[in-house]
């Protein structure tokens, strides 16, 4: 049988990989976006934690804390530190059998695998966000190719 485990593993790496990297960045990153209105790296670094709990409430009822967009390395590098945890939560789903699970959302229903490969796209997807305005303003530190599958150590 074909396993999520291995995709969820590489988002939990990448994840801590990117925003360690980020915590490194030398200069005033956090308020950078790609174009005005749009979230700033610091508020994408929060939703993609935001993100992650939400998807561990769907699959556990575990609520979310009330985060904050991060303003400094300490605050990134806290971040960093629950999102890991977060992320082992998810993680944890992934060895359960795939079910319709209903949460509280208006009724909602989906299947714990849909939830699963959700978490992972969304991560992705805000991860490459973040390099694209970081390199459209010139910090070219961060290559996703690095942090691809292929790199992954697991």
């Amino acid at each position: 049988m074909i396993s999520i485990q291995k995709s969820l593993e590489h988002l939990a790496w990448s994840d801590d990989r990117i925003i360690e990297k980020l915590e490194e960045a030398q200069g005033k990153i956090f308020d950078l976006s790609l174009a005005s209105g749009e979230r700033t790296i610091g508020q994408m670094v929060q939703h993609i934690v935001d993100g992650a709990e939400w998807y561990r409430y769907l699959l556990t009822g575990e609520k979310g804390t009330n985060l904050n967009v991060p303003a400094s390395r300490e605050e990134m590098a806290t971040l960093r530190q629950h999102l890991a945890l977060v992320n082992a939560a998810v993680l944890a789903e992934a060895d359960k059998e795939d079910e319709l699970l209903s949460f509280d959302e208006g009724g909602a229903k989906d299947l714990r695998s849909t939830i699963l490969a959700q978490a992972v796209l969304h991560s992705a997807e805000h991860k490459a966000q973040i390099v694209s305005t970081l390199t459209v303003h010139g910090v070219t530190s961060i290559n996703l190719d690095n942090y691809d599958i292929w790199n992954f150590p697991g």
